[in-house]
Protein backbone atom coordinates (compact mmCIF):
# COMPACT_ATOMS: atom_id res chain seq x y z
CA UNK A 1 0.00 0.00 0.00
CA UNK A 2 3.00 2.24 0.70
CA UNK A 3 4.68 2.01 -2.89
CA UNK A 4 1.34 2.91 -4.68
CA UNK A 5 0.43 5.90 -2.21
CA UNK A 6 4.26 6.42 -3.27
CA UNK A 7 3.01 6.00 -6.66
CA UNK A 8 0.15 8.20 -6.53
CA UNK A 9 2.66 11.38 -5.05
CA UNK A 10 4.84 10.74 -7.86
CA UNK A 11 2.29 10.71 -10.72
CA UNK A 12 0.48 14.37 -9.27
CA UNK A 13 3.84 16.09 -8.33
CA UNK A 14 3.82 15.45 -5.00
CA UNK A 15 0.45 16.85 -4.46
CA UNK A 16 -2.49 15.37 -2.38
CA UNK A 17 -5.36 16.74 -0.72
CA UNK A 18 -4.20 14.62 2.44
CA UNK A 19 -1.39 15.99 4.81
CA UNK A 20 1.52 12.94 4.87
CA UNK A 21 0.98 12.92 8.72
CA UNK A 22 -2.57 11.96 8.38
CA UNK A 23 -1.70 9.60 5.09
CA UNK A 24 0.91 7.15 7.81
CA UNK A 25 -2.00 7.28 10.34
CA UNK A 26 -4.65 6.22 9.07
CA UNK A 27 -5.72 3.54 6.23
CA UNK A 28 -6.52 5.34 2.91
CA UNK A 29 -7.87 3.38 0.30
CA UNK A 30 -7.16 5.54 -2.87
CA UNK A 31 -10.08 4.97 -5.64
CA UNK A 32 -9.26 6.53 -9.07
CA UNK A 33 -11.98 8.05 -11.12
CA UNK A 34 -9.36 9.28 -13.69
CA UNK A 35 -5.74 10.13 -14.24
CA UNK A 36 -5.38 13.01 -11.35
CA UNK A 37 -8.22 12.75 -9.67
CA UNK A 38 -8.34 10.73 -6.60
CA UNK A 39 -11.26 10.41 -3.57
CA UNK A 40 -10.28 8.96 -0.34
CA UNK A 41 -12.23 6.40 2.20
CA UNK A 42 -11.80 6.65 6.05
CA UNK A 43 -13.13 4.08 8.22
CA UNK A 44 -14.97 5.98 11.12
CA UNK A 45 -15.70 4.39 14.78
CA UNK A 46 -18.58 4.54 16.85
CA UNK A 47 -17.81 3.49 20.11
CA UNK A 48 -19.01 2.60 23.63
CA UNK A 49 -16.70 2.85 26.96
CA UNK A 50 -17.68 1.95 30.20
CA UNK A 51 -15.80 3.26 33.76
CA UNK A 52 -14.40 0.40 35.70
CA UNK A 53 -14.78 2.60 39.08
CA UNK A 54 -18.67 4.02 38.05
CA UNK A 55 -21.78 3.42 36.62
CA UNK A 56 -21.35 5.30 33.17
CA UNK A 57 -21.01 4.58 30.01
CA UNK A 58 -20.47 6.97 26.83
CA UNK A 59 -20.64 6.96 23.80
CA UNK A 60 -18.81 8.35 20.53
CA UNK A 61 -16.90 8.37 17.44
CA UNK A 62 -13.55 8.49 16.28
CA UNK A 63 -11.35 7.47 12.64
CA UNK A 64 -8.43 6.45 15.61
CA UNK A 65 -9.68 4.11 18.07
CA UNK A 66 -6.89 3.08 20.11
CA UNK A 67 -5.21 6.79 20.23
CA UNK A 68 -9.13 8.30 21.64
CA UNK A 69 -9.63 5.23 24.09
CA UNK A 70 -6.21 6.72 25.36
CA UNK A 71 -7.37 10.27 25.71
CA UNK A 72 -10.78 9.07 27.66
CA UNK A 73 -8.24 6.81 29.72
CA UNK A 74 -5.79 9.69 30.43
CA UNK A 75 -8.97 11.89 30.97
CA UNK A 76 -8.42 14.93 28.32
CA UNK A 77 -11.70 14.50 27.85
CA UNK A 78 -13.90 16.83 29.94
CA UNK A 79 -16.83 15.13 29.96
CA UNK A 80 -15.55 11.27 30.83
CA UNK A 81 -12.55 12.58 33.18
CA UNK A 82 -14.38 12.18 36.71
CA UNK A 83 -15.28 8.34 35.56
CA UNK A 84 -11.66 7.34 34.59
CA UNK A 85 -10.84 4.68 33.82
CA UNK A 86 -12.46 2.90 30.50
CA UNK A 87 -11.92 -0.49 28.95
CA UNK A 88 -13.65 -0.60 25.98
CA UNK A 89 -16.46 -2.72 25.33
CA UNK A 90 -18.23 -1.92 21.97
CA UNK A 91 -17.80 -0.24 18.70
CA UNK A 92 -18.25 -0.71 14.97
CA UNK A 93 -16.44 0.28 11.82
CA UNK A 94 -18.19 2.58 9.73
CA UNK A 95 -17.09 3.57 6.11
CA UNK A 96 -17.88 7.43 6.52
CA UNK A 97 -18.51 10.16 8.67
CA UNK A 98 -22.50 10.52 8.60
CA UNK A 99 -23.60 7.22 8.44
CA UNK A 100 -20.93 7.09 11.68
CA UNK A 101 -22.71 9.81 12.89
CA UNK A 102 -26.58 8.58 12.83
CA UNK A 103 -25.18 5.48 14.15
CA UNK A 104 -23.77 7.62 17.27
CA UNK A 105 -26.94 8.95 17.83
CA UNK A 106 -29.27 6.14 17.68
CA UNK A 107 -26.72 4.65 20.56
CA UNK A 108 -26.75 7.62 22.41
CA UNK A 109 -30.85 7.47 23.35
CA UNK A 110 -32.86 5.55 25.14
CA UNK A 111 -32.98 2.35 22.85
CA UNK A 112 -29.27 2.32 22.07
CA UNK A 113 -28.47 2.77 25.37
CA UNK A 114 -30.39 0.02 26.56
CA UNK A 115 -29.20 -2.30 23.67
CA UNK A 116 -25.64 -0.85 25.05
CA UNK A 117 -26.62 -1.98 28.88
CA UNK A 118 -27.81 -5.51 27.52
CA UNK A 119 -24.70 -5.95 25.66
CA UNK A 120 -22.50 -5.29 28.87
CA UNK A 121 -24.72 -6.96 30.90
CA UNK A 122 -24.15 -10.30 28.35
CA UNK A 123 -20.54 -9.58 28.41
CA UNK A 124 -20.13 -9.50 32.09
CA UNK A 125 -22.33 -12.46 32.91
CA UNK A 126 -24.07 -10.08 35.50
CA UNK A 127 -27.21 -8.11 35.30
CA UNK A 128 -26.01 -4.86 36.45
CA UNK A 129 -28.02 -1.98 36.09
CA UNK A 130 -26.15 1.01 34.06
Amino acid sequence: MAEQVDALVSKTSGHLPLPVRFRLRVQIKPIVTGYYSFLYQMSYFVYAISSKVRNYIYVGITNNLEKRIKQHNMGYNRSTKPYVPFELFYYEELSDRPSARLREKFLKNSFGKEFLKQYLNSLAGLSIDR
